[in-house]
């Protein structure tokens, strides 16, 4: 997924949003550890690295946009973390530098954002098409971090950093996300892009007469219950 962020900030444009750090949702105890286990986690995954300003700040990568993190409190976990690329940040005495969001290009397909909302029609039309004898299996996948399974392009995940909250004093850290942020705004295009493609394949594979099925490489791992009955 092509991240097209706009022009490159200046170093005097990254520091300013680097002074400005995360959001003051995220600078509470427990907001800092939080987020400091979380991105353990994201690390240890591949979906994210972490650099200390001071290495990188004589010679920063051109790409490099910063934006505010926020903690939004969650029903199941203590916080969800946004990265707020709509944070247009006030420069002193040198204007406004806008927010990531306001700058992207948009490349992603606009098709497939149009499906969201229709899903519960789909089930009820399924429902109603089937058979009275037929049998209806239903199932629902959470797709946790589906949007970190996203990649960018390489070199343009710099336009996602934010800064790691921590306590006072400790050194500045970035946080670099390999993958797509929820907050951005070609994110739900091509996410919903994925998904359809997904549904639009298996339906495929359903619709197919068994005779015509072949092997596909993924099938094993879809055997994995002791219930499973070829």
């Amino acid at each position: 997924c092509p991240a097209m962020t706009g022009k490159n900030w200046t170093r005097a444009e990254m520091a300013a949003a680097i002074a400005r750090g995360p959001h003051e949702s995220a600078l509470s105890q427990e907001a800092i550890q939080h987020f400091t286990d979380e991105v353990k986690e994201k690390v240890a995954c591949g979906q994210a690295r972490v650099v200390n300003w001071d290495d990188i700040k004589c010679n920063p990568p051109p790409q490099l946009k910063i934006s505010p993190i926020a903690a939004i409190p969650h029903k199941s976990k203590a916080f969800r973390s946004i990265l707020d690329l709509s944070f247009r940040l006030r420069l002193e005495g040198e204007g406004m530098l806008l927010a990531v969001n306001d700058t992207s290009t948009k490349t992603a397909p606009q098709g497939a954002i149009d499906q969201i909302g229709h899903a519960l029609k789909r089930i009820i039309h399924a429902f109603a098409e089937a058979g009275d004898d037929e049998k209806i299996f239903m199932a629902k996948w959470d797709i946790k971090d589906g949007f970190w399974r996203m990649d960018c392009r390489e070199g343009e995940e710099w336009n996602f950093a934010y800064v790691l909250p921590s306590s006072i004093g400790n050194e500045l850290t970035l946080v670099i996300p390999t993958s797509l942020q929820m907050g951005w705004i070609e994110s739900p295009s091509y996410f919903c892009t994925a998904l359809e493609t997904a549904r639009d394949v298996a339906t495929q594979y359903a619709e197919l007469p068994i005779s015509k099925h072949i092997d596909y490489p993924l099938l094993p791992y879809t055997r994995n219950d002791p219930a499973f009955v070829v």
